[in-house]
């Protein structure tokens, strides 16, 4: 997916997370013949058919159509016949609006702007055999609209269930394809994402946060749209998506936090991000007397830290460790928690099988002891 892909579908779900809904979004229903089915001219399909036309009187170069880029609209002349009106004799704008809903547009602008709409694979001749025009295109509920009667992918497949391309997740038989080899996204106007009833794959206003089950459960189902730079593009980017966050964030972000629902690591150094915001905001025990805030005063409670063996922190620290780090470093434990400390704090269990333990650990990275034993390296080493 290009850059303007990836942007899109970050819009996209922003938008969704906003409540706002885009322009259009084909998939939501599986509709994904044309980005764009808005026609100009009144034509009455259930009169025509109600009068007993057969859809090839207007529409007969349908059955030699090989390509869904194909315009199968009837040119005025072929109207004519029925349709004297479609004659424009006398007064031109009159004659024309009796038919056209704007200035009408010559053939050749239909045909290109038709061929820029297309979002399928589709041959009408193929199907012309085995099939009725109204097995693919319904007239129930037109009424006197003028609008294409598309099939939905849900009616396609009934007669093509393509079970072995289905499970492979290939999509390129009817969707068109990039130059990358993924399904072309990006269209006029529209963005094609997955119908709801797929797989779970609807890209709602949570997919940005939730979809981490749809993508593991059918990884093969994202790669057909997805390159893997567009999951890196959030995933390791220098720059995150703020869509992923709801609104005022940065107030509600410390419940769900205590609550354990946050994996921040994902996107954030608790080391750098995470503790050089909370010093700026006076959170952190460290935080720069300049901001007017007692240090240590702010976020825990009295006696966190006390020497009295009532001290509430260290069930919090083997309960919540990252919630720790978010604003201490490494060095603030050290501090009570080493045997060069002013008055040591060990962190160790006072039972004797500690020593059996402290062997094992030491030799699979001594360094870590060291970090408390700088001078006087502990019994078990």
């Amino acid at each position: 997916m290009s850059d303007l892909g990836k942007s899109t579908v970050i819009g996209l779900l922003a938008a969704l997370a906003a409540g706002l809904t885009p322009a259009l979004i084909l998939g939501t229903t599986g509709q994904t013949i044309l980005t764009h089915t808005t026609l100009d001219v009144a034509a009455a399909h259930d009169v025509h058919a109600d009068e007993g036309v057969a859809c090839t009187t207007c529409h007969g170069n349908a059955l030699t159509s090989t390509r869904s880029s194909d315009l199968l609209l009837p040119a005025s002349t072929l109207c004519a016949p029925c349709h004297l009106q479609a004659s424009c004799e006398g007064d031109i704008v009159k004659a024309c609006e009796k038919c056209h809903e704007g200035p009408p547009r010559s053939l050749l602008t239909e045909r290109f702007r038709h061929a820029k709409r297309v979002a399928i694979v589709f041959d009408h001749s193929a199907h012309a055999s085995n099939a009725t025009c109204a097995t693919c295109h319904p007239m129930d509920g037109q009424g006197s609209s003028g609008e294409p009667a598309l099939p939905s992918m849900p009616l396609c497949i009934k007669c093509h269930p393509h079970e072995q391309a289905w499970e492979a997740d290939q999509c390129s038989p009817c969707h068109l394809e990039t130059k990358m080899g993924t399904i072309k996204t990006d269209l006029p106007g529209a963005l094609l994402v997955p119908p709801g009833w797929m797989h779970g794959a609807e890209h709602d206003g949570s997919f940005l946060t939730d979809h981490a089950a749809a993508a593991a459960a059918r990884p093969g189902l994202c790669a057909a749209c997805h390159l893997e730079t567009d999951c890196a593009a959030c995933h390791a980017g220098k720059v995150k998506p703020a869509a992923i966050h709801p609104g005022d964030w940065i107030q509600f972000h410390p419940v769900s936090s205590a609550l354990g629902k946050l994996r921040c690591s994902s996107c954030h150094s608790y080391q750098s991000f995470c503790v050089t915001c909370h010093r700026k905001t006076g959170v952190a025990w460290d935080s720069p007397s300049t901001l007017g805030v007692p240090s240590g005063n702010v976020f825990h409670p009295e006696g966190w830290s006390s020497l009295s063996g009532q001290s509430k922190h260290a069930k919090q620290a083997k309960k919540n460790l990252m919630g720790c780090v978010s604003c201490h470093t490494e060095s603030d434990c050290i501090a009570c928690h080493s045997a060069s400390a002013l008055i040591p704090v060990s962190p160790h269990p006072s039972t004797g099988s500690w020593h059996v333990q402290c062997k094992a650990l030491a030799k699979k990275n001594k360094a870590a002891c060291l970090k408390c034993h700088p001078t006087v390296p502990p019994v078990c080493l």
